[in-house]
């Protein structure tokens, strides 16, 4: 398990008076002991879908979740709440530096196992990113780290264009 210093709270998404209405979902703050239930179900979902990766949502927007949801198909598992079955395999280790290490972790496993879970029921909360007194900001520049990313994410579609196109302006670009 993986958890960046900058977690404050996990939370599962709540439906509204009408299921259907995603607009109504809210957040509620993770029950003592869940964490552990999530952390021994995807134990559990990994040996029964050859999964060796999963996350929670990337998103704490009740909008973007859904309760009792486990996606299996390729999608960011974020890199600031994760778990993985560790395998020591030269295929699975990051290239590409820092700039978006979530992003080739994800797609290096997703491309040896063909599958990654996403637990779209529950998220993180995190300071804002790129705020925070460590990380990458507390050893570069917000110029050096920009060209970083950049050079990941040329470096990423390099090596994976059957999975990642470069889409500029984005969040990941």
């Amino acid at each position: 398990l993986s958890m960046d210093d900058d977690v404050e709270d996990i939370y599962r998404v709540k439906a509204g008076r009408n299921p259907a209405v995603m607009e109504d979902q809210t957040l509620e703050l993770l029950h003592p002991g869940g964490l552990l239930n999530i952390v021994h179900d995807a134990e559990r979902r990994m040996r029964t879908t050859g999964a060796h990766l999963w996350s929670l949502n990337v998103s704490d927007n009740p909008f973007y979740m859904m309760p009792s949801l486990v996606t299996k198909q390729h999608g960011l598992c974020n890199g600031f709440f994760w778990g993985c079955i560790v395998r020591h395999l030269p295929e699975l280790e990051l290239r590409h530096g820092d700039g978006h290490e979530d992003v080739e972790r994800t797609v290096r496993f997703y491309q040896l196992d063909g599958v990654v879970l996403r637990y779209r029921e529950f998220c993180a909360k995190t300071r804002p990113v790129k705020t925070n007194a460590g990380g990458l900001q507390a050893s570069m520049s917000r110029k050096e780290r920009l060209a970083a990313e950049q050079s990941s994410v040329r470096a990423l579609i390099g090596e994976f264009p059957m999975f990642l196109r470069s889409e500029p302006g984005s969040i990941l670009g």
